[in-house]
């Protein structure tokens, strides 16, 4: 997994498992993967308007919300290899029938008609981001940005995508917290997973 090797389109996601804020790169290879396709007929009934909606928080049948993100509403991405991802043999142990609590449904830019479901075990399997890594998609994070392409290096064109679930009042750190408190609280929480602790 620390062979990774993000590629345009790939998926950052922040979210939280239990108190513990968690970072993951999920390849487009992974989440728009025909094993976790999700029929047209099962997407109507879950998210009704998907077609026009970016982004949504969903009942889950058992209970909590997952959460539909339209990556095909978003600007297009650029160009590139595909990169053969170990993940990928596995994905059949991750097929559900119905999003629960905390899953992803995603549209990917490339297969605007379809939706796959990747539930929050795969997406937690996926690589986690390197400190390095993280730097610009943490300042997006705080300023409360849920949905967003991120920009390349170099800023000519677009490299992945992200996604924070970590903004959403269902997913906060305190969800009684004012956006204001909600953003300084997530900055020191982003700032200590980086640094590592003193012996």
């Amino acid at each position: 997994m620390n062979e990774f090797s993000p590629q345009v389109d790939d998926l950052i996601v922040f979210f939280k498992d239990g108190n513990t804020v968690e970072r993951r790169w999920v390849p487009h290879e992974v989440y728009a993967n025909e094993e976790l396709a999700l029929p047209a007929e099962t997407l109507k009934e879950l998210v009704p308007n998907a077609k026009g909606t970016a982004f949504s928080e969903c009942d889950a049948k058992g209970g909590g919300s997952f959460y539909f993100a339209n990556l095909s509403l978003l600007v297009s991405p650029e160009e590139t290899k595909p990169e053969t991802f170990p993940l990928l043999d596995e994905l059949k142990k991750y097929k559900k029938g119905a999003p629960d609590a905390e899953d992803l449904v995603l549209v990917p830019y490339d297969k605007k008609g379809a939706a796959f479901l990747v539930s929050k075990a795969l997406y937690m399997a996926c690589p986690t981001m390197l400190d390095a890594e993280a730097t610009d998609p943490e300042s997006l994070v705080t300023d409360g940005v849920v949905l967003a392409n991120m920009p390349k290096v170099d800023l000519s064109g677009y490299t992945c995508y992200l996604l924070n679930l970590l903004s959403l009042r269902s997913n906060a750190l305190d969800p009684q917290d004012s956006k204001s408190n909600h953003a300084k609280r997530l900055s020191n929480v982003l700032k200590a997973k980086r640094t590592p602790a003193k012996p």
